[in-house]
């Protein structure tokens, strides 16, 4: 998938890097991030992706069990991360959701 992807974007003379892993995992060789936004849903933060960011940097997850996952948000002030959540109940126009879970998280049960 990964090589036919580089194929087809090469071809539209896109120049990227493509990296095949475990997301949850972060790609440490080009940390600090300013910014992580991850579409799939963890049981809880993934450490190296919260480990990853640079000062002021965010990262945006959907936590949770399988069945209702709130929007995180967790940006680095020095050593002090601050955390803010997403919950469906502060807003009768957001409402929690299901995100497909990461592939190969262990810790889902």
């Amino acid at each position: 998938l990964s090589a036919r992807a580089g194929s087809v974007l090469a071809e539209l003379g896109i120049h990227v890097t493509l990296v095949v892993g475990d997301g949850s995992e972060g790609y440490p060789p080009a940390a600090p991030y300013a910014a992580i936004v991850v579409a799939a849903a963890a049981p809880d933060v993934p450490r190296p992706l919260v480990e990853q960011l640079d000062e002021g940097g965010r990262l945006v997850v959907p936590v949770g069990p399988r069945s209702r996952q709130e929007l995180t948000v967790i940006r680095r002030e020095g050593d002090r991360l601050v955390r803010r959540r997403d919950d469906a109940r502060r807003s009768s126009r957001r409402r929690a959701a299901s995100h497909p879970p990461a592939a190969k998280l262990s810790r889902w049960s």
